[in-house]
């Protein structure tokens, strides 16, 4: 159809019947590098992400995002604006502040060590094993960089967290 036809967007999945949405936004990056392109797809993981805008997509919006994000992408790719749907930012902005990237269970274990809770009874008012705590704060001191439970605690003092 791109052989006859030039539309100024072309929106597309990932998962084609013939062939990938990959192999064709390198196809219209290769014949019609002033076309648009959004993908709309199920894949939301950074990597499939990094690739479509890679290869030439303007724009990614998650099926999962709604209707009324593919409409925003639309209007920021026609402005020549990269866009990503709400659910994608969100998951960037987790894996560049390693404070967003903490689980709700971590974030509680967080705040039991720093209150001075040794990790028994911390476990216990957890309502988890001793060992689970300490993989919650094997955690916590990896994703915050932290070498011990005092760089916790300056960490969660100069973040808000207390």
């Amino acid at each position: 159809m791109l052989a006859s036809e030039t539309p100024d967007l072309l929106i597309t999945d990932l998962s084609l019947t013939e062939g990938t949405g990959m192999a064709l936004l390198d196809d219209v990056a290769r014949h019609h590098p002033e076309m648009r392109c959004i993908v709309l797809s199920m894949h939301t993981g950074a990597a499939f992400v990094a690739e479509a805008l890679q290869r030439g997509a303007r724009g990614y919006v998650t099926k999962g995002a709604g209707a009324e994000e593919l409409v925003l992408g639309i209007r920021a790719v026609m402005r020549n604006e990269q866009y990503l749907s709400r659910d994608l930012r969100q998951s960037r902005r987790a894996a560049t502040d390693p404070i967003e990237s903490l689980t709700p269970r971590e974030r509680q274990t967080l705040q039991l060590l720093v209150r001075g809770l040794v990790p028994k009874a911390a476990a216990a008012e957890l309502g988890i094993s001793e060992k689970t705590l300490y993989a919650h704060r094997a955690s916590l001191l990896e994703k915050l960089g932290a070498r011990n439970e005092r760089d916790l605690a300056r960490i969660a003092l100069e973040r808000g967290l207390l």
